[in-house]
């Protein structure tokens, strides 16, 4: 009888055992399972965005002359308008685009981040600039070389710029803190800062 008795506990014990190991085995799928289905969630959300590629244009195009917004013939202007009274006329009607009066770049500022990139300043002679873009088409009558009343250099409406030929060409016309330019030239700087822009002044 006391054999029994031992065997029931013994039985009893292994029995209460094996139900606590089942139990916690089943405890212990049960709270992997919403880890597993949120780390699967989290998976399927991180999704790389896609960057959209900048346009390029080879260096090798060769740009059509821009068409000027308006001829000083069309203005029916005295014919010994200066090339200041023509921009100025041009820009009153909206015609062109002018300076950011609230911010753009000045000699003392040395650069600043305009409309189309990062902008910095240069003075150098710009006959052969001038000479390139005649070559092209731009006339001295459309396109004259002038300098603007602060210090711009233009040909025509558009403030001389230098920027990378292999996204924006010769003849490029863009937007500046100094107004619409017109790509006529590169420089070294395109190496660290490809859409950075270099705006020609007599500064």
């Amino acid at each position: 009888m006391e054999l029994t008795k031992k065997a029931f506990i013994i039985f009893f014990l292994y029995v209460a055992i094996v139900a606590f190991v089942f139990n916690v085995i089943e405890f212990e799928r049960k709270t992997d399972e919403p880890i597993v289905e949120i780390e699967q969630e989290v998976i399927e959300l991180d999704v790389t965005p896609m960057r959209t590629a900048r346009p390029t244009i080879s260096s090798t195009e060769i740009p059509t002359p821009t068409p000027m917004p308006i001829t000083p013939t069309d203005m029916l202007i005295a014919e010994n308008v200066s090339p200041q009274e023509f921009y100025d006329a041009c820009l009153s009607r909206g015609m062109v685009t002018g300076v950011n009066e609230e911010d753009h770049i000045t000699k003392e500022r040395g650069g600043c981040m305009g409309a189309s990139g990062r902008e910095t300043y240069y003075n150098l002679n710009m006959s052969k600039c001038v000479s390139f873009m005649r070559e092209l088409g731009y006339s001295e009558e459309e396109y004259p070389y002038w300098i603007r009343e602060d210090g711009a250099k233009m040909l025509g409406l558009y403030v001389m710029c230098a920027a990378n030929w292999k996204i924006r060409p010769k003849g490029t016309i863009i937007p500046t803190s100094l107004g619409d330019a017109i790509v006529v030239d590169t420089g070294e700087f395109v190496a660290d800062f490809p859409y950075g822009v270099d705006l020609a002044v007599d500064w």
